[in-house]
Formats: structure tokens, sequence, C-alpha cells
């Protein structure tokens, strides 16, 4: 939580690197992180790893939603394996994956699930 917190008040940071793998982060935890990340309104690359945690399917559409919103965005790496996300979480972040590549300025898209 305290992370958490910390990061919301980062709100004008160029690039963020979070790597969070194996810590137990239950859903709610990870989606705490997930708001927090889309707080940021000027990241212009963003690596966030939460392999083997808890993010649930309504964590990953949250996340979806965040980077969407990132306009300034240029580079994105989202390293989500081993979580129970479901294939819904799965679908909504491959469509995120091809709408940043369509963008006007392309966002280069690193997506392990």
């Amino acid at each position: 939580a305290a992370l958490a917190k910390s990061l919301g008040a980062l709100q004008h940071i160029e690039r963020l690197e979070l790597r969070l793998g194996n810590n137990g982060l239950e859903p709610e935890g990870a989606m705490t992180i997930v708001q927090a990340v889309g707080n940021v309104k000027t990241l212009k690359d963003l690596t966030l790893c939460l392999q083997s945690n808890g993010l649930d399917g309504e964590c990953a559409e949250a996340l979806a939603g965040a980077v969407r919103a990132m306009a300034a965005l240029e580079r994105v790496q989202l390293g989500l394996r081993m979580n129970g996300m479901g294939a819904a979480g799965r679908d909504e972040l491959e469509e995120l994956e091809e709408e940043l590549q369509a963008r006007k300025h392309p966002v280069e898209v690193t997506l392990s699930m």
C-alpha cells in the first residue's frame, strides 16, 4: 500500500520500471498498483512485471484501460505470466497491444502472458 501511495504521488515522470514478480500480491494489491501507475500523466516508458501474483481479469482490464489513457507512451513492457487473469483479461491486453501499435506514433509493446 505504501508503494502504491508513493507511486500515486509521482504524476510527472517519464520512465517507470516496476518488477514485483513472485510477491504474493492479491488482486486488490495488484489493482492498487495498476491504479497508481495509471495516475502518472507524462509516462513515456513503462515496464511493469507482475508475474506470479494475484492479477485477475478485472486487474488486467483496468491495466489495459490505464495504459490506453497514457497519451505520451512510447514503449511499454508488461510481464504478466502465471497470473489468474483468465481468457477475457488476456484478450483485453492483446487488443491493447494492437491498438498501441496502430497509433499515429506507434508504441513499442512487449507483452508476456
